[in-house]
């Protein structure tokens, strides 16, 4: 509801109000930070000193637009610099409904036009070069999972023993609350399943801990620890650092999309499968069409049932 001649607080206030919204939204914390990030961050504060922008009020178009060409002259990418439009708009809009900011028009500042780009991915060769510098088995099997399944780093690191769930066609691994707060499942490949069936049993430790992927030292209270989201980034910048490839979860996550895309599992199936909010996120790996996700997956390769147990 529009509250018509509100006070206008000053920026801060009205930002942490912002973010108080989309707490009760529900979320995640990791989206509220990036939005505070990009509203009160380092270089949005010397923005605004610039422009001498200290309230929401002052937000027309014209401070938009210039956001949008400094931060492309100093060097910052177009999509970064798209998500700065993005948050502040979406900011604006709220301003609006308070009451905080009467003109619309900054509404319709678009960000910059983004440079259509194949997403890197692994080749054969550099995913063997990668599998081959893995310490030990858990880090085999956690490149493994994200090359197979295209998780996000924080669902990886979320992901427990229960998750991995007999679908009846197949054996899915369950990702509970992802990006936006959703729960999603995608199916893994019968050799990957036996893969996780021998870490399971004869790798990873015995704890009470659930994490299916845990510390490889015992923490105080004498119990291995679920493996942080920084922990599986540290992997992976370990092994890019052994092979000179430049290795990150999320080109991963690009390269089993990409993968999808070439086995002819249609856009619908990859959507579902990565989790993304529209299918406009997809299009860039593949055309648009639609089909059972289960039955896209069992297209791959013919199928030959394994027994996981967990």
């Amino acid at each position: 509801m529009k509250v018509i001649g509100a006070p206008t607080p000053v920026w801060d206030a009205a930002v942490d109000a912002y973010l108080g919204r989309l707490r009760a939204d529900n979320c995640t914390p990791a989206t509220i930070e990036t939005y505070r990030t990009l509203l009160i961050g380092g270089r949005s504060v010397a923005f605004r000193k610039r422009h001498e922008v200290t309230n929401p009020g002052q937000l027309v178009p014209v401070v938009l637009e210039s956001l949008k060409r400094e931060f492309l002259c100093d060097g910052l990418r177009p999509s970064t610099v798209d998500d700065y439009c993005r948050v502040w708009r979406s900011f604006s809009s709220y301003c609006i409904d308070r009451g905080w900011l009467t003109s619309v028009d900054i509404l319709r500042v678009k960000g910059p036009r983004q440079p259509q780009v194949r997403p890197p991915v692994f080749t054969a060769e550099e995913e063997r070069l990668l599998l081959s510098a893995c310490r030990c088995r858990r880090d085999r099997v956690l490149v493994r999972i994200v090359i197979e399944t295209g998780l996000r780093r924080s669902e990886i690191a979320n992901l427990t023993v229960d998750d991995l769930i007999d679908a009846g066609q197949a054996w899915v691994v369950r990702v509970r609350q992802g990006k936006g707060r959703k729960d999603r499942g995608v199916p893994i490949s019968d050799a990957f399943a036996a893969e996780l069936e021998q870490y399971l049993s004869k790798v990873r430790p015995r704890a009470v801990c659930r994490s299916l992927f845990l510390t490889s030292t015992r923490c105080v209270a004498g119990d291995f620890g679920p493996l942080s989201s920084t922990g599986i980034y540290m992997i992976w910048r370990r092994l890019g650092q052994a092979t000179g490839i430049r290795a990150y979860p999320h080109k991963a996550r690009h390269t089993f999309a990409t993968r999808l895309a070439q086995d002819g599992v249609v856009p619908w199936a990859i959507q579902r499968a990565l989790g993304h909010s529209t299918i406009a996120m997809t299009e860039r790996y593949v055309d648009a069409a639609s089909i059972d996700l289960l039955d896209a997956f069992a297209r791959r390769t013919p199928r030959q049932r394994t027994g996981l147990r967990l």
